[in-house]
């Protein structure tokens, strides 16, 4: 394939998939990097052994200085992978402190938006901390750079100068989400739950209401909250039963209402049906102990 096309990436992933098919349990590609899981030592010889029978079936050639072999501790896509954690790399927090808070145009200000969205999941309030920022890239927005912006870059650089790792769930662990909305925001967040009860935390998950949607009742904001966090986190609840906890009674009732023939709004329907694809578990909390998601619906200055 010759270099330089636009669409080489694609063409190559898409081949990749193709020649790994039936090995996804244990085997993961992201183009040309190719990364072998396993629960134990035997289980890894054999995982190992069918993917380089594969390679020999195909073709592949594989680069021995690159190939890393039973590691408990891995670098893959900008992530340390150690031992059911996950923790952005080194790398990506020293560029991000780096980066010249003296934002001179829109490009520059997009590609650090797009670092701050990439560390989502490590980060609490991404959404909060975007949208003063995202504001300025709006088509009609006059282009206008002040002190108190860099300001409020350096307040940026140092809140997420050193995020903890997040847990990533076993397969057979009990997952919870806790969501919670405000006027502008929602956030979320997925726990999986110990064996001794403790609960980890797996990711964070906010967003900005769009215009529309601000105007929505404080209940349908609480139900919108609830579908955003699960569509955030839906590879890991498609599968399962987890249960979802809000301080709001009203997402109860609505997950256990039949409101087809007492409600004409096609929304409400419509938000019901997608939620019926899931097996969820209501738990209701107090909005005092419902710290966790109330922190990430709130004013990232607050």
């Amino acid at each position: 394939m010759p270099f330089g096309l636009k669409q080489a990436p694609s063409i190559f992933q898409r081949h990749m998939n193709e020649t790994f098919m039936g090995l996804e349990n244990f085997c993961r590609i992201y183009v040309d990097d190719i990364i072998v899981f396993s629960e134990n030592d035997k289980e890894h010889i054999e995982h190992v052994s069918q993917v380089l029978d594969r390679c020999k079936e195909v073709g592949v050639i594989l680069s021995k200085p690159k190939a890393q072999l039973f590691r408990e501790k891995i670098e893959f896509l900008g992530l340390i992978i150690d031992k059911g954690k996950l923790q952005l790399q080194k790398h990506i927090g020293e560029n991000i402190t780096a980066f010249n808070s003296k934002i001179t145009d829109r490009k520059q200000l997009q590609r650090f938006l797009g670092i701050l969205n990439y560390i989502s999941q490590f980060c609490p309030k991404v959404a909060q901390i975007r949208q003063p920022l995202q504001a300025k890239l709006k088509k009609d927005a006059f282009w206008q750079w002040s002190d108190s912006d860099t300001a409020y870059v350096d307040k940026i650089k140092k809140a997420i100068k050193n995020l903890p790792p997040v847990h990533h769930p076993g397969p057979d662990e009990p997952l919870i989400i806790e969501t919670d909305a405000s006027d502008n925001y929602w956030g979320g967040i997925l726990k999986s739950k110990q064996s001794d009860g403790l609960e980890l935390i797996c990711g964070y998950a906010s967003g900005t209401f769009k215009p529309a949607e601000k105007n929505y009742h404080s209940n349908e904001k609480e139900i919108l909250a609830l579908i955003n966090t699960i569509k955030r986190f839906q590879v890991f609840l498609i599968p399962v039963q987890f249960t979802a906890r809000t301080d709001n009674k009203n997402v109860f009732y609505f997950l256990h209402t039949n409101i087809h023939g007492s409600y004409k709004q096609g929304r409400l329907v419509r938000w019901q049906l997608w939620l019926s694809y899931f097996d969820i578990i209501f738990e209701h909390v107090a909005g005092t102990n419902n710290v966790f998601a109330d922190f990430l619906s709130r004013e990232f200055s607050e």
